[in-house]
């Protein structure tokens, strides 16, 4: 693959992000960052997104070889985001490969951003949104939810929990979830303002409201309770 294409030709880009494992495409055809890329990309975040504007200016003056000030019009005459730059910083660490230039990495980054992230509720729950969950609550006697968010590590520790939960609930128990960041209806309803969020349901009625991440041994005594339910059972 020349540097041409990868300059070029954007298709030859997505090829190389997902042979190099940054994207995913699923067989019907809808692209995602993998796993590993977003736990690298995450880092990232987590170490620019509380900094002042300063640093960012400061790190597009060192990743482009800039004096500040130049950096800073470059930052306008491209309308470069702070997400573009992590993703750039995230992808250059993530494929660790020399070949590669500054201009093909940000028209990569560039791309990544562009694409329209995985939804955080993992695939062994029903996910609903603001126009489903009415119909799902009224149709399920004792129902779970648990609300989701990107980039969360609370959030991945409580999914990383999910098949003890599950695999421990009374039968009757059916579980769902939602991406918090796009159900500001259910949000309302239900007075959620963190994530991860447990809510458990009862004939349509909220019966238990957790905030934060809790241990799979809260959760489960917690679901087992709310339905009359014992682990003896």
């Amino acid at each position: 693959m020349t540097v041409s294409n990868l300059i070029d030709d954007p298709e030859a880009r997505l090829d190389y992000l997902i042979d190099q494992g940054v994207l995913v495409e699923r067989d019907d055809g809808a692209i995602f960052g993998t796993e590993e890329f977003q736990a690298t990309l995450e880092v990232y975040e987590d170490s620019y997104y509380d900094e002042p504007d300063e640093t960012f200016v400061e790190t597009v003056a060192s990743v482009f070889d800039l004096d500040p000030e130049r950096a800073a019009e470059r930052i306008e005459e491209t309308g470069l985001t702070l997400q573009e730059l992590v993703t750039f910083l995230a992808l250059k660490s993530h494929l660790d490969d020399p070949e590669r230039t500054r201009e093909e990495v940000a028209l990569m980054a560039a791309m990544v951003v562009e694409i329209e992230p995985a939804s955080p509720v993992p695939p062994e729950l029903t996910e609903l949104d603001d126009e489903t969950y009415e119909a799902h609550v009224d149709e399920h006697d004792e129902l779970v939810v648990f609300v989701f968010q990107r980039n969360c590590g609370p959030c991945d520790a409580l999914k990383a929990d999910l098949p003890e939960i599950l695999d421990a609930a009374p039968d009757t128990v059916s579980f769902a979830g939602v991406d918090g960041d796009e159900v500001p209806d259910f949000r309302r309803s239900f007075g959620v303002s963190v994530a991860p969020t447990t809510i458990i349901f009862s004939d349509g009625e909220v019966v238990v409201n957790i905030e934060g991440r809790k241990s799979a041994a809260t959760l489960t005594d917690t679901i087992q309770a709310a339905f009359g339910a014992t682990e003896a059972e």
